[in-house]
């Protein structure tokens, strides 16, 4: 279990990170800033009508060995070694 968890816990983060690819808010910490709230306040897609018990919720969920603490950060215009150039 210990190699597989991190190989899905990379896939998770590529797949989550990869829907953020039209983002435009940086993300550099934990809770988008320093005060570690969770609020983006420049958020504008999500609303209280698109945002319901109907059309959003929880897509799936893997099994861990303890606890896990962690966000997806997002930084725009940085690229990894190994990773391609988006097409535009």
């Amino acid at each position: 279990m210990r190699k597989v968890f991190p190989a899905l816990l990379r896939g998770f983060l590529l797949l989550f990170c990869s829907s953020l690819s039209m983002a435009q808010t940086p993300v550099l910490t934990q809770g988008y800033d320093s005060s570690r709230d969770g609020l983006d306040a420049t958020e504008t897609t999500l609303t209280p009508t698109n945002v319901n018990s109907t059309n959003f919720g929880k897509l799936l969920s893997l099994p861990v060995d303890g606890k896990v603490y962690a966000q997806p950060l997002y930084v725009p215009n940085v690229r990894s070694l190994g990773n391609p150039p988006h097409a535009t």
